[in-house]
């Protein structure tokens, strides 16, 4: 069968073997605000910004998106020049390590090595865990990283159309409908995005509501096994 370009091995096929993409340079907007100051950890750059200006005492990381595999881009160093004229706050910008080259526990390594460096000398209350897209995915993923291991929670989340499972799901679910509707496609589509508003949204919110009275693992554990029951339950009924 033929592989599509969204295929996973399609993408790994792409990717894998590629000359490693090399972050865009600090923009002149950016050190025309800020110190800038390269101090690597774990063997990768980190970026730390100070605002030349007023400080406000709050401290952002910054997380770029790319869809794991694209590099910082000259847009990204836009939106943190802007991060820091709005909010006066100082900036940590991780060059995290890209797929497929790297998995992600080395990622994930890198950010928490950044986040328990920031807390000896910035309280946990001031600091701002922040990033767009896949960036988005991997702030989000932290938040709860840290608490699982203990640590001190960050005083704030801020999103920018972050990548969460649920879309890639509904995306692929949206074209198979589309696909196998056939004559009554418009009326497939509309059964699925109808579907898709209550099984994409109430899940989620109820296992983060679990989540934050028993923890991660229990209420992931308890989700994965009522969908392994439902799942069984329909096969017995065919």
């Amino acid at each position: 069968m033929a592989r599509g370009p969204h295929d996973p091995a399609a993408l790994h096929d792409r990717f894998i073997g590629r000359e490693y993409p090399a972050p865009a340079p600090v923009t002149p907007g950016v050190r025309a605000r800020c110190t800038v100051r390269e101090a690597p950890v774990l063997g990768r750059a980190v970026y730390a910004l100070a605002p030349r200006g007023r400080a406000s005492g709050w401290h952002v990381v910054f997380t770029h998106g790319g869809g794991f595999v694209h590099p910082l881009h000259r847009l990204h160093w836009d939106m943190i020049e802007a991060l820091v004229i709005h909010t006066g706050a100082s900036v940590s910008v991780p060059i995290y390590p890209l797929a497929p080259e790297h998995r992600f526990m080395e990622t994930y390594a890198l950010l928490e090595q950044v986040y328990r460096s920031l807390l000896h000398r910035v309280p946990a209350e001031r600091i701002v865990l922040c990033g767009d897209s896949a960036g988005g995915n991997l702030a989000l993923a932290q938040a709860l990283h840290y608490r699982a291991l203990g640590l001190p929670l960050p005083g704030r989340i801020v999103l920018f159309s972050p990548v969460l499972d649920y879309g890639f799901t509904y995306l692929g679910g949206l074209a198979e409908a589309a696909r196998l509707g056939g004559a009554d496609r418009a009326r497939a589509v509309a059964g699925f995005l109808l579907c898709a508003a209550l099984g994409f949204s109430l899940p989620p919110a109820a296992l983060g509501f679990v989540a934050d009275r028993v923890g991660v693992v229990p209420a992931l554990t308890g989700f994965g096994a009522a969908l392994l029951l439902a799942h069984a339950a329909l096969a017995a009924r065919r």
